[in-house]
């Protein structure tokens, strides 16, 4: 599996294209802005996006995703309890940056420990809110991408709307149950770690 990352949007989100090394069908994870950067990558590898998948809906983490959907017909993952934060732009935030961010509906709505299997990807998806309600964990082959739950020596924000600190420990405590020390950790900003390593040295953890 390859995980190609890429820097998107006003907030540098972690924009993520993943593929196996035998095909060419890519997961977009958290397209959040700089379309026209996502499709400049995808087409360098020759890649076609046929998924999107959210680790939560606030606003940073989406702001491509419409152009991403209308050009490739992508379909579109979220967890339920996100799921109303791509159409209301005071839940996804982008209402108190001045602008607001919307799109359509999601196509399909992610629950906690549902297994999925897409582009040949087996992925596993953990609810682990706190960020936001709906914030989840997708587990890949070797690589856990924790949104702004867990981020390099650092965790996501709970001081925004919907925000929860009490979730937040749980699901912290929940991910060092669930995610094997040798995992390489994708977060949602910053860069790239192991488990063993934030285990050892992230002071949430």
């Amino acid at each position: 599996m390859n995980v190609i990352t890429i820097q998107t949007g006003d907030f540098l989100v972690n924009t993520y294209l993943i593929h196996q090394e035998t095909s060419k069908d890519c997961i977009i994870i958290d397209p959040g802005g700089s379309f026209n950067k996502i499709v400049r990558i995808a087409e360098e590898y020759g890649l076609l996006p046929n998924a999107v998948l959210l680790t939560h809906g606030h606003f940073d983490h989406f702001g491509a995703l419409k152009q991403v959907v209308d050009k490739y017909s992508a379909k579109v993952y979220i967890h339920a309890d996100d799921a109303d934060m791509l159409i209301k732009a005071e839940k996804n935030l982008s209402a108190f940056f001045g602008k607001e961010v919307v799109c359509d509906s999601a196509d399909f709505l992610l629950r906690d420990n549902q297994e999925l299997e897409i582009c040949g990807i087996k992925t596993k998806v953990l609810h682990t809110p706190g960020h936001s309600p709906g914030g989840v964990t997708f587990l890949m082959d070797g690589v856990a991408f924790t949104g702004d739950t867990l981020f390099n020596m650092s965790i996501g924000r709970t001081d925004f709307l919907g925000c929860d600190m009490a979730l937040m420990r749980k699901s912290l405590d929940r991910l060092k149950k669930e995610i094997p020390k040798d995992y390489k950790i994708f977060s949602g900003h910053g860069n790239e770690s192991t488990f063993e390593y934030e285990l050892e040295n992230n002071p949430y953890l």
